[in-house]
């Protein structure tokens, strides 16, 4: 139980020092995290898209056609193994 105990703490204090280290050198170098860049514009085109997108669309409406092109496929792709199986 000690040996758990030990390790547990080990890979706690991994985890911490990693987070930090990430923060430290984010900071160092002026990097901003969270979301705020989704409401930015993209400035380039996608070939095919399922929802109306353009170059000045954001990239919150990019990761809307990414996740709609995803499931296109998924669906065509179930559709195509369920005959082919």
């Amino acid at each position: 139980m000690l040996l758990q105990a030990l390790l547990l703490i080990g890979v706690g204090l991994s985890f911490w020092w990693l987070f930090s280290n990430t923060l430290s050198n984010l900071e160092q170098r002026n990097i901003t995290t969270g979301f705020g860049f989704l409401s930015q514009q993209t400035g380039f085109d996608v070939n095919f898209s399922l929802i109306a997108y353009d170059e000045s669309s954001t990239f919150g409406r990019l990761l809307l056609v990414g996740l709609g092109n995803t499931a296109l496929v998924a669906v065509i792709g179930i559709f195509l193994a369920t005959l082919l199986g």
